[in-house]
């Protein structure tokens, strides 16, 4: 285990400004939209993925040593291709249905705009993640996701297709994109929805400065919710970047010697196969 000093909190303000830094150039330099996101994206995961060779939190985390690595990358482009057309599919319902709401406060300033919509992601997003541990049937979904004994950047994305990749799109995005914010809105909170997902399950020494872990999620206090105890099935830390929803709900838990935590479930039913990591709940 490791106990060495965290690297300097100004690597974690690094990394926040290259994300939004490199999104802001290429769109000023009039790169398309999507094509600049996905650029950003990749290279912000590979910066992530040098940085926990170099500097791991944890060096038995490491994701070149984790024989599950490989299952993780295929279920997450498996997943991410659903989701794409599962994506197309809601916007199509949505233009269908006709339906549009004017609640929505365009005239505040875009940073608070930006806020509002996290909240309001939040809170469907903790709902339903609550649920997923505390209702059996989808914890048998949600199970996928728990079931790795490590933890980095390739496990973002380790989830089931059928009742946690694709309803986590429908039951938080769903719900926002009635309320039509503008497009801008929804383009940075996908992004930092993605960026977020990365940091909080990196395997990275990295010392987030307090003020950070009062309003946000970071990798410990993800790792709390990751842990392999009795208790976690009804589980605690639920929130994927604010911890508003969290603290209002009385779930929310502050890390304690994360160097010592065991992650994952405790009597792993979930077999090792990407095969029944996709179809194991049907077959529970």
């Amino acid at each position: 285990m490791l106990r060495n000093k965290m690297l300097p909190k100004f690597l974690v303000y690094f990394l926040v400004l290259y994300a939004y830094g490199s999104l802001y150039i290429l769109v000023q330099l009039n790169f398309p939209v999507e094509k600049a996101l996905f650029l950003c994206s990749i290279s912000f995961l590979f910066i992530c993925l040098l940085l926990e060779i170099l500097f791991p939190f944890r060096k038995d985390w490491l994701f070149y040593k984790d024989k599950q690595s490989w299952n993780d990358i295929f279920l997450y482009l498996f997943n991410t291709l659903i989701i794409v057309k599962a994506n197309s599919l809601l916007q199509l319902i949505k233009m269908k249905l006709n339906i549009h709401f004017s609640i929505w406060p365009a005239e505040i300033p875009f940073i608070f705009q930006v806020l509002l919509a996290f909240l309001v992601f939040d809170f469907f997003y903790y709902l339903f993640h609550r649920l997923s541990h505390t209702l059996y049937f989808l914890w048998m979904f949600h199970a996928v996701h728990h079931s790795s004994n490590t933890m980095h950047l390739l496990k973002s994305n380790r989830s089931n297709l059928f009742f946690d990749a694709v309803p986590y799109l429908f039951l938080t995005i769903f719900p926002l994109a009635f309320l039509s914010p503008p497009k801008e809105v929804v383009v940075i909170m996908g992004y930092t929805l993605g960026i977020f997902s990365f940091l909080t399950h990196c395997n990275i020494k990295l010392d987030f400065p307090v003020w950070w872990e009062y309003f946000f999620v970071s990798p410990k206090i993800h790792y709390m919710h990751h842990l392999k105890t009795p208790e976690n099935l009804i589980g605690y830390n639920f929130s994927t970047v604010t911890l508003f929803w969290d603290k209002l709900f009385g779930t929310y838990r502050h890390y304690h010697q994360p160097e010592n935590m065991e992650v994952g479930i405790e009597k792993n039913p979930v077999h090792a196969s990407v095969f029944w990591q996709i179809f194991y709940p049907f077959k529970r």
